[in-house]
């Protein structure tokens, strides 16, 4: 189904350059692209960091509330 796929449709890297005809263009401001895409990045590991921090305090306050056995009726 993917195998006849075409690269340059597909690519998710969208300042560079890919034509049909296969031919790679470097973007004229690299540094600035490579800058945005460290700075996004790092952002994305904080944001992780963030989200796992939180889901660990409910589990570590979830875990010590909980009792094991059979309900009361």
């Amino acid at each position: 189904m993917g195998c006849c796929a075409r690269i340059y449709d597909l690519a998710l890297v969208l300042a560079l350059m890919l034509s049909p005809d296969g031919t790679f263009t470097k973007p004229a401001n690299s540094k600035l692209l490579y800058g945005t895409m460290s700075l996004t990045r790092a952002g994305i590991v904080g944001d992780s960091f963030w989200q796992l921090s939180k889901a660990i305090t409910i589990a570590i306050r979830y875990s010590a509330v909980r009792r094991q056995g059979q309900l009361k009726q």
